[in-house]
């Protein structure tokens, strides 16, 4: 193995520790362009994703690109077609799929570890902040599905709100901003919820205390 391909096994989750948060927060690029190139930047933060997520994915590596593909794919398409309600469903079905991928392989390789190294804590994390993009596509295809599942006090919409709506939800803030308004969308935001609150209960503090165990254990 190559110099480069160690170095970046090595840090695999922390690459895409800081793809996935670079994505969250590309509404803040906004301040400083206009026009159509914020479409641009989200297409392209998402295949900054998209690349981190395969040296995560290594062991379905044909599965995940083939999804990958599909993701950057409709990414692309969107953005000459930005008002088809189609495409934006294909879109968020592709981007479960791969977040569901993700979180499996995630979840998979951290549950077998013995000794955490601290890139497998950067590993954990992510898989939280995947939880909340899981959320937010999944809460997006629900409302381009069914019309109105979901109540807005906000002065602008954007599929970003969606996004937000799930991480604020994992966090158990609420606003009050965001409602969903019927049993279907009311459903998956109890599901989701509950799996953060899973998520943050078991899975990083287990591996926050495997990773102590592993420094007191040299």
């Amino acid at each position: 193995m190559s110099a480069a391909l160690l170095f970046i096994k090595e840090r695999r989750f922390l690459f895409l520790l800081l793809a996935l948060v670079n994505l969250i927060l590309t509404p803040l690029y906004f301040f400083f362009i206009e026009g159509e190139s914020p479409r641009v930047i989200v297409a392209i933060s998402s295949l900054f994703v998209v690349l981190a997520g395969g040296a995560v994915c290594m062991k379905m590596k044909r599965t995940y690109i083939t999804i990958g593909v599909l993701v950057v794919l409709m990414n692309g398409i969107e953005f000459f077609n930005s008002e088809n309600l189609d495409i934006k469903c294909l879109r968020t079905v592709f981007s479960v799929a791969l977040y569901s991928l993700m979180i499996r392989v995630i979840l998979g390789y951290l549950i077998s570890l013995k000794k955490v190294s601290l890139d497998d804590i950067f590993g954990a994390i992510s898989g939280y902040l995947i939880l909340g993009l899981l959320g937010g596509s999944v809460y997006e295809f629900i409302y381009y599905l069914i019309p109105n599942s979901f109540s807005f006090n906000v002065s602008s919409f954007s599929d970003y709100i969606f996004y937000y709506y799930s991480f604020v939800g994992l966090s158990t803030v609420g606003f009050g901003d965001v409602v969903p308004t019927n049993p279907q969308s009311q459903s998956i935001t109890i599901l989701i919820n509950m799996a953060g609150q899973f998520y943050m209960a078991i899975i990083l503090t287990l591996f926050v205390s495997k990773y102590f165990n592993s420094l007191n254990n040299k």
